[in-house]
């Protein structure tokens, strides 16, 4: 049997740990602790607990009677299988000090593998502890966990593995039901691999909250503005799923509607106007001018001779520029990074150009519509996008 500790009692560290404790045999695996300060209102306590087991309603601390937070010493000495589930810019200070600890302590880590479980770095970050015999990885699951029971969802996930092959066998032997959905992920590779993850999770999770925040200003009852589009979104993943994304793909790019995208280009420009123009008249007390007599998104004139002063942003086309940029290099004073009168709105405004991001994507959906209709003529939708 396989003993598997977990160091880190966050979402990902607790609902693995629950995995175990529902799914893998009695006589494969087992879990003997956490090491953590966050504990002692997660699990182990046997009284207040956020985990209830989804099969039998037992909580984890009853499911593994001697389950609990022990320290990080008792944690490694007992355990073939430890995971780090700790924040990624804390992996290495912990393995670090799991080397020191252990060295220290004359623990033998020959027989153990240790595994972090951070999507975009690699195993070189516990590579400290190969020094004293233990074999390393990285292990990430294709998944987004959202609370701490998370275990249903997990068990069925993909996974890649990154580092040793003895790291690798150890975690096949403890959860065998991974072993047919886990492919090995090569080194230098990770953070590529990473990016693309973010393309299907966190980027979905803005490009919603994008058209949340747009659908908001058409006027709509709120109610209905935060309910309609939901039932479009989720139909739309179950075909992007189903399907695929070039088979699932509908909408104005695909059909070479350049009047139609011209339209929302023009809307959301008009839009993104409005934004900027109301936060050059809420920053008025700065000393920051209202640039009304600048032209429009994308007519490329600059509108006005403003002296380049602290009261202004220079080198701004038009309004939209002054936070498409996103840059303090393109505000008054020469664009010093460190000058003290660099513009607020673009140095603090986590503001988005929604018309850049819709021209971009729009490439992407022009580029899925070509292949999927190579006969299909799509140069006024082309020309839109580059003019």
């Amino acid at each position: 049997m396989i003993n598997v500790g977990f160091i880190g009692a966050g979402k990902v560290g607790l609902s693995l740990g629950a995995m175990i404790a529902t799914y893998s045999d009695k006589h494969d695996a087992k879990v003997v602790g956490y090491a953590s300060g966050r504990l002692h209102n997660a699990v182990g306590d046997g009284t207040e607990t956020t985990y209830t087991g989804s099969h039998n309603g037992q909580t984890l601390s009853e499911q593994q009677a001697d389950i609990g937070r022990i320290s990080l010493d008792t944690l490694v000495k007992k355990s073939d299988l430890i995971f780090i589930t700790v924040p990624d810019d804390n992996i290495s200070e912990v393995s670090n000090q799991i080397r020191t600890h252990s060295a220290s302590r004359e623990i033998d880590l020959s027989r153990k593998a240790f595994i972090h479980t951070s999507g975009a770095h690699t195993s070189d970050d516990i590579c400290a502890l190969k020094e004293l015999g233990a074999t390393v990885g990285s292990l990430h699951p294709l998944l987004a966990v959202k609370d701490n029971s998370s275990e249903d969802l997990l068990k069925n996930a993909y996974y890649t593995f990154e580092g040793d092959i003895g790291a690798y066998d150890r975690v096949v032997d403890a959860m065998g039901y991974l072993r047919h959905h886990t492919e090995i992920l090569a080194k230098d590779k990770k953070v590529l691999y990473h990016a693309a993850s973010v393309y299907f999770s966190n980027f979905v999770v803005g490009l919603a909250s994008i058209g949340e925040e747009i659908l908001a200003t058409c006027g709509l009852p709120e109610a209905f503005a935060k309910e309609a589009w939901k039932h479009l979104f989720i139909a739309n993943a179950h075909n992007v799923v189903d399907v695929g994304p070039t088979a699932a793909l509908t909408g104005p790019a695909l059909r070479g509607d350049a009047g139609t995208i011209s339209g929302h280009l023009e809307q959301l420009g008009r839009l993104r106007q409005e934004v900027i123009s109301e936060k050059f008249d809420n920053n008025d007390s700065n000393g920051f001018r209202n640039p009304d007599s600048r032209g429009s998104y994308g007519n490329g004139h600059d509108g006005g001779s403003e002296s380049n002063n602290s009261e202004n942003c220079e080198n701004h086309n038009n309004v939209g520029n002054c936070l498409n940029d996103n840059s303090s290099a393109n505000c008054s004073n020469g664009g010093s990074d460190d000058s003290d009168s660099n513009c607020d709105i673009c140095k603090h405004d986590f503001s988005v150009d929604n018309v850049r991001i819709y021209e971009e994507i729009t490439k992407q959906l022009l580029k899925i519509a070509e292949t999927r209709n190579p006969e299909k003529d799509y140069s006024r939708v082309a020309q839109v996008l580059t003019s």
